[in-house]
């Protein structure tokens, strides 16, 4: 959604302020982060301004193709864009948000939903071009359940994140306990590899995850039952989490954000506990983090926030009180 090419959509700032509800706290705003925008937009598909339950998920493909999922406000549908086109209803009903990741490959995306009974499915998708220049959604079947078990709570959304050699990792709170589960998908052989335990990571709300290309570590973020936020870090292709780091300072009630540039600095982002005010906090893939800052005007959501990583912009995503998916540049590296 965004990127320097996504100039031609910045029509939708002058909408905002029709559409979404931008509620502030009595706190002055604090200072901007670096290349920080002062101003959010409604996003924007098929012309209009969507609306969700949740968080909005997306993934670009190398060549600029873009997918949009999100879970329908007022209902349990799931609704898929390709470049900001009309949307389509997608099958299956869900009570979380789905998720989606470009890999490459012959898989070229992968597309998760979290069903009514907790079971994750997904999907692969890729881009097709029609006769006449069109290019529209090609799926690879129906949903398919993951397997080994991979099972979550009613309502709690997965993370996944892109891995060398068009892979993923898949990550999601446990079932029958509050500890996270992860798990590595081989999109050449279209096997997944038996869930491991991250021993010591609980949390009662959904994770996320980021990989870093600058030193092949991949970083889960989630919320502790403390209600403070922790990030730890995986080198690929190991089964061993080190480098616990507590965020502290600011607790939160729902699930954190996290993205990682190319030259492994990036940003967790959080809705606060009791205000519901995003913040941010700077972060990098060695373990090093800085302090919390609340976001410039002090935008609050009933959902945890996304972030999103093009190149070495951060842009950060919300669904405000009224159910309007809105989203700004909230960092520069």
């Amino acid at each position: 959604m965004h990127s320097i090419l996504a100039k031609w959509r910045l029509f939708a700032v002058t909408v905002t302020t029709a559409f979404a509800v931008l509620l502030v706290s009595n706190s002055p705003a604090s200072a901007l982060e670096p290349g920080e925008s002062t101003r959010w937009a409604n996003e924007i598909e098929g012309n209009t301004p969507i609306t969700a339950n949740g968080i909005l998920g997306e993934a670009r493909a190398a060549n600029g193709d873009l997918f949009q999922v999100w879970h329908g406000a007022g209902n349990g549908n799931m609704y898929l864009s390709l470049n900001h086109s009309q949307p389509l209803t997608l099958p299956g009903q869900t009570n979380a948000s789905p998720q989606i990741v470009y890999v490459g490959g012959q898989a070229q995306f992968l597309l998760f939903h979290t069903g009514t009974n907790g079971f994750v499915f997904y999907n692969t998708l890729s881009v097709a071009v029609g006769g006449n220049g069109q290019r529209y959604a090609r799926f690879g079947g129906d949903w398919r359940q993951v397997p080994n078990g991979a099972r979550t709570l009613d309502g709690l959304a997965v993370a996944v994140t892109a891995t060398p050699n068009n892979g993923a990792y898949l990550a999601f709170r446990g079932y029958n306990s509050n500890e996270i589960w992860g798990m590595y998908y081989n999109s050449q052989n279209g096997q997944w590899d038996l869930p491991t335990r991250t021993f010591g990571a609980t949390s009662d709300s959904s994770p996320a995850l980021a990989y870093s290309t600058n030193n092949n570590h991949i970083l889960l973020a989630y919320r502790g039952t403390d209600n403070q936020v922790n990030v730890i870090r995986l080198p690929y292709g190991s089964g061993n989490w080190y480098g616990r780091e507590i965020l502290g300072g600011v607790l939160t009630d729902s699930h954190p954000a996290i993205g990682i540039s190319a030259n492994g600095f990036g940003q967790v982002a959080i809705r606060q506990q009791g205000t519901g005010v995003l913040h941010m906090q700077t972060v990098s893939d060695s373990g090093a983090h800085f302090n919390w800052v609340r976001e410039s005007q002090s935008q609050t959501s009933p959902w945890g926030p996304r972030i999103v990583m093009d190149a070495y912009r951060a842009y950060l995503v919300a669904t405000a009180w009224g159910g309007y998916v809105l989203w700004k540049q909230s960092r520069q590296f």
